[in-house]
């Protein structure tokens, strides 16, 4: 199981201040909603990604596969095949 924290500023949009909403949004700062709906999905699976290991392993002490040849690298050391 992933837990994840996600923190969002969010508030009800005003026709005169758009302008400045726009930019805020762009930035990434506030999100603005109608009052009926916030769609917070691309805030949770962006928050999501960013806690996906980069690399994936079986266990905390796993060495993981070798990014070039995929040869275990808890097995020992090996050589990798010269790249073409």
């Amino acid at each position: 199981m992933l837990e994840v924290g996600l923190t969002v500023f969010a508030e009800r949009a005003v026709r005169s201040a758009r302008r400045e909403e726009e930019l805020l949004e762009r930035d990434r700062e506030m999100l603005f909603h109608d009052g009926r709906k916030l769609d917070l999905r691309e805030e949770a699976r962006e928050a999501l990604l960013l806690e996906f290991p980069m690399v994936q392993r079986c266990s905390e002490d796993c060495k993981g596969l070798c990014l070039r040849c995929g040869a275990d690298l808890n097995q020992g050391p090996h050589e990798c095949p010269a790249s073409p």
